[in-house]
């Protein structure tokens, strides 16, 4: 019979080497509590900057009143576009350009912010209408807070893994601010008082915008915020990167080389063919330019299984070879009914070469230079794109409809060579 003692200790033994059966886990697994908490922060992530991206959509469509501001000062419809269009070009070039050395010093929670608040006081200044300088400034300002605010949300996306969804709606819920805006300004621009509550509400948004980002982000950095919203980051940045050495390493990449000239030539491309529809002489120019719109809109995502089975560069080659046979149909076939799908399918294809660009970029760019690659982007892009409306208008009204045809299709030509020697670009 054994004592209370021995029963004591063999209990004791027993509990200090437990027995493993085939169904005991050796690895704990995290607590699926822990699982759902990171899934819920990254959704509540995604949808903040699907919010600011709406408020950057709509508060873009201010061009619209324009006309009316000019009115107040008494100046040129002709020289003060001009102005303003310079004014919003040199701050979305120095956003692209700050935005490298600002990167490493600040971190993504307190560029979102800076971006936001900065387009908050140039919505201001807008509303209330200052004396002319500060609102020729207005728009400097907001060109610079756009390019600090689109950049780091779009590159939050690209550095996350299955990001292609993501990122095709984010471009999808800014295109439907920016016709939500187009819609009520389009309806109701005669009225002064709702012209008002326009850019009032337009500031209400943007400071909903800045609120927003610091509750969620925190002014916390990239790493940071990924990690709370379950995923790691692919690399880790070194500790002694300076913006100077990022900036020597994204120069001196070629790719990025490479996809700022297509995104330029793109960017130019896309403004050039819509240039086109307008100047088409026909009597179903609305209709073409909805379907071009509705396109632009649904290609986004409608293509995304498509991209992921043949891959992304693979795919947007294809896109584009097919976007100059869409072209050339849409110019030589009499037939309105085919003209439309071949202006529908451009539209298509030119709405899911940016996204491919983003992610594509995200994914081959060493992550701590991806939101320096995506503003280099954008400031390339914008310098070409400033170019377009003069330079076309030139070509126009000397060569005709059919110069700015010929632009389009070299343009594609040009954007097709870069993806192919992108295809045979190993990636870094």
């Amino acid at each position: 019979m054994q004592t209370d003692d021995s029963m004591y200790s063999h209990h004791a033994e027993q509990d200090e080497h437990p027995t493993f059966t085939e169904s005991t886990p050796l690895i704990s697994e995290p607590p699926i509590s822990l699982q759902t908490c990171g899934a819920t922060v990254a959704q509540v992530q995604f949808l903040t900057l699907c919010l600011s991206t709406f408020i950057l959509g709509w508060n873009s469509s201010r061009y619209f009143l324009l006309f009316f501001n000019l009115e107040h000062y008494g100046i040129g419809m002709t020289e003060g576009i001009r102005v303003v269009q310079l004014s919003q070009g040199i701050g979305i070039a120095a956003g692209g350009l700050i935005n490298m050395p600002l990167t490493p010093t600040l971190g993504f929670g307190k560029i979102v912010l800076l971006g936001s608040a900065v387009q908050t006081i140039a919505c201001l200044l807008q509303a209330i209408l200052p004396i002319w300088p500060l609102f020729v400034s207005s728009y400097f300002l907001q060109g610079l807070g756009l390019v600090l605010l689109n950049t780091h949300a779009r590159a939050f996306i690209a550095v996350k893994r299955h990001n292609d969804f993501k990122m095709g709606l984010l471009f999808v819920i800014h295109d439907v601010g920016n016709m939500a805006s187009l819609s009520f300004l389009s309806q109701n621009h005669h009225s002064e008082i709702l012209r008002k509550c326009y850019l009032f509400f337009s500031l209400f948004l943007s400071f909903l915008s800045v609120v927003t980002l610091v509750v969620v982000f925190r002014l916390r950095k990239l790493d940071v915020c990924l990690r709370e919203g379950g995923d790691e980051p692919c690399d880790s940045e070194p500790d002694d990167l300076s913006h100077l050495d990022g900036f020597t390493q994204l120069i001196g990449m070629k790719t990025t080389h490479i996809l700022a000239a297509f995104y330029s030539v793109y960017t130019v491309t896309r403004a050039i063919t819509t240039l086109t529809i307008l100047r088409y002489e026909s009597g179903h120019l609305v209709a073409f330019l909805s379907v071009l719109s509705s396109g632009s809109t649904l290609g986004y995502v409608i293509l995304i299984p498509l991209n992921r089975k043949v891959g992304e560069i693979n795919a947007a080659y294809y896109y584009t070879l097919s976007a100059i046979v869409a072209l050339l149909v849409a110019y030589f076939v009499p037939l309105v009914a085919v003209q439309a799908i071949a202006v529908g399918w451009i539209g298509i294809i030119y709405s899911v070469l940016s996204p491919i660009v983003m992610t594509y970029t995200g994914r081959t760019i060493p992550r701590h230079l991806v939101p320096g690659a995506i503003g280099w982007l954008t400031t390339c892009s914008t310098i070409f794109l400033e170019a377009v409306p003069p330079v076309s208008n030139a070509i126009f009204s000397r060569y005709g409809v059919s110069s700015l045809l010929l632009c389009a299709f070299i343009g594609l030509i040009l954007m097709s060579l870069a993806l192919y020697r992108l295809r045979k670009t190993p990636s870094p």
